[in-house]
């Protein structure tokens, strides 16, 4: 790892209705045309199982702060 690169490990819960939850997650890859600003690219990188269980996502988003961060999660629950 460089001096400039961080490695964090988050666990969030979302409120909402599981179904809602799964909605957006089942179709990741549409981020970017809710949020452009933020969301600048977002990528499948591993399907998971017919529930979307396992589900790896690869992303790179901008925020307030001047930097941009290359995030990824996976679906767990």
């Amino acid at each position: 790892m460089s001096a400039n690169e961080y490695h964090f490990v988050t666990h969030s819960r979302v409120p909402g209705m599981v179904e809602e939850v799964a909605d957006i997650l089942a179709d990741v890859t549409d981020l970017p045309r809710w949020w452009p600003s933020v969301y600048l690219d977002v990528q499948e990188t591993k399907p998971g199982d017919e529930a979307g269980i396992g589900k790896e996502v690869s992303l790179y988003t901008r925020g307030w702060l001047p930097y941009t961060l290359r995030w990824q999660f996976r679906v767990t629950l």
